[in-house]
């Protein structure tokens, strides 16, 4: 791939309904709907999670972008530099402490460069399977995706693991017990410290997992028809989300946990297994969240967007 572009989305005046006073409680906080030109957003990550920081900034990616949201009073900071007629991204993983990578279509993987310019990444000769999910910290990095393709970066560049799956990978999140994939029918892979062999868990459900996230060192995976399970010391819990609708994305913010999904669902917990409806002011399908401090986005169909602050 050669050449880069920078297509430019502008934001509307809808941004300035967000509210800029600080109220008592984070349950106060509202989702208001950011307007954009975008198309569909599939993918999110925050640069900055720390916990009461109202810093850092979110990207979101998807057909045809990298967008670029923080926490000013224009909120939009731009779009990143992308290689031209880049594939859709269905994932961005990374932020803390190292590069940043988006995954997509064709197996294509983009790693962040100086200046907000983003490179085709040098892949093996493993088919161009489709990229669903990627996490990264530090020098480490974990790409997921259809027919059960894993891929490692290690020592600079992408190895392919052999995950003992056929079936699709949507998510990989990682704690200090391991990394874990999750995927189609209920799948979900673990690889321990320091090993090379993913072996299977049980996860006591049959829906498809769209995608996992950990805080706390606690992974949460869920998936369609309102599935969300929980890494307990013992295996994998079910916990009730009190909706049938699929949920594509889950992600924290350093203090709470957001799972987001078809028909603009979105719920919130705080832990102990409780999750609540939050409105998101949006009748679109929601496919990605991200937190940044204070400020919490999702994204979806249609260049949808909305914006929890307080």
């Amino acid at each position: 791939m050669t050449g880069i572009v920078a297509a430019r989305l502008p934001m509307t005046s809808a941004r300035t309904a967000v509210p800029t006073l600080a109220v008592q409680s984070r349950s106060d906080a509202q989702w208001r709907p950011l307007t954009t030109s975008a198309r569909t957003l599939r993918a999110a990550v925050a640069e900055s999670t720390a916990a009461g920081s109202a810093s850092g900034s979110v990207l979101l990616g998807g057909e045809g972008s990298l967008l670029r949201f923080g926490g000013g009073p224009d909120d939009g900071e731009g779009d990143d530099a992308i290689p031209a007629h880049w594939p859709t991204i269905h994932g961005i993983g990374g932020g803390q402490r190292g590069r940043m990578y988006a995954v997509g279509e064709r197996g294509a993987i983009l790693a962040e460069g100086s200046g907000r310019a983003w490179t085709a990444e040098t892949l093996p000769r493993v088919g161009a399977r489709e990229l669903r999910g990627v996490f990264a910290a530090g020098e480490d990095a974990w790409a997921v995706g259809a027919s059960g393709t894993i891929l490692r970066r290690e020592r600079g560049r992408w190895v392919p693991e052999e995950s003992g799956t056929t079936r699709d990978l949507n998510g990989v999140a990682r704690t200090t017990d391991g990394v874990y994939a999750v995927g189609a029918s209920g799948t979900i892979l673990v690889q321990r410290p320091g090993g090379s062999t993913w072996v299977e868990e049980s996860s006591g459900i049959a829906a498809d997992l769209l995608a996992a996230t950990a805080q706390d060192g606690v992974v949460y995976a869920v998936g369609k028809g309102g599935a969300i399970v929980r890494r307990a010391r013992d295996g994998w819990v079910r916990e009730a989300s009190g909706t049938l609708h699929d949920l594509h994305a889950v992600a924290g913010d350093g203090l709470a946990i957001y799972a987001v999904g078809a028909a603009g669902t979105i719920l919130r917990s705080a832990g102990a297994g409780l999750w609540r409806v939050e409105e998101a002011h949006t009748t679109g399908d929601l496919l990605c969240v991200a937190g940044s401090g204070e400020l919490v986005y999702a994204a979806g169909e249609g260049g949808t967007l909305v914006r929890r602050s307080f």
